[in-house]
C-alpha cells in the first residue's frame, strides 16, 4: 500500500526540505510536500524530490544526503537521470537565479523600509514582514529564524 503525504514521517519531510534548501531556496518544503503525493515509500520520495534538481552533481549530492536522512542504503547512481534532456542551459539557469536574487533583494529592502515606518515594535515588524510572504512554508522558515533569537 502506498504511503500518502499524511503518513510520511514529518521529521523526514523537514529533513529532506533542509537538504533541498541550497537547491530550491524557500520553496524546498513545498517541493518535498508535493513529492509526497506521488511517492510510495521514502526511497521514492527521495527520487521524486531529486528529479526536480537539474544539475547532475547537485542531484547526486542531494540523493546521497537524502538517503542518509531516510536511513536507506547507499544511494544508487541512476544513469537515466543524468541523461535526461535539459530544456535550459545551466549557465542561463544560474544567471536567472542570480538576477532573481537581486530583484528580490531590492524588493525586500523596500519592504523593510516601508514596514519599519509602520511597525509598533520589533515583534510587530517581523510579523508584518512575515505576512508579506505568500508561502506558508517560506513564512515559517522566516519566522523560525527570529524565534531562535528569542530563546
Amino acid at each position: 500500500m502506498a504511503e500518502s503525504a499524511r503518513t510520511f514521517n514529518p521529521e523526514l519531510i523537514d529533513r529532506l526540505a533542509e537538504i533541498l534548501m541550497p537547491y530550491a531556496g524557500a520553496y524546498a518544503l513545498t517541493m518535498v510536500r508535493r513529492a509526497t503525493r506521488a511517492a510510495q515509500d521514502p526511497q521514492g520520495l527521495c527520487h521524486a524530490v531529486a528529479a526536480r534538481i537539474n544539475d547532475d552533481a547537485s542531484r547526486r549530492e542531494f540523493l546521497r544526503r537524502a538517503y542518509g536522512a531516510a536511513n536507506l542504503p547507499k544511494a544508487p547512481f541512476d544513469r537515466r537521470e543524468s541523461g535526461r534532456p535539459r530544456p535550459v542551459d545551466q549557465t542561463i539557469e544560474r544567471r536567472a537565479r542570480e538576477a532573481l536574487l537581486e530583484a528580490f533583494a531590492m524588493y525586500a529592502r523596500g519592504l523593510v523600509v516601508l514596514e519599519t515606518g509602520r511597525a509598533s515594535g520589533p515583534r510587530d515588524f517581523i510579523q508584518r514582514l512575515a505576512e508579506k510572504i505568500p508561502s506558508g512554508a517560506a513564512r515559517e522558515i522566516f519566522l523560525k529564524k527570529f524565534r531562535a533569537d528569542e530563546r
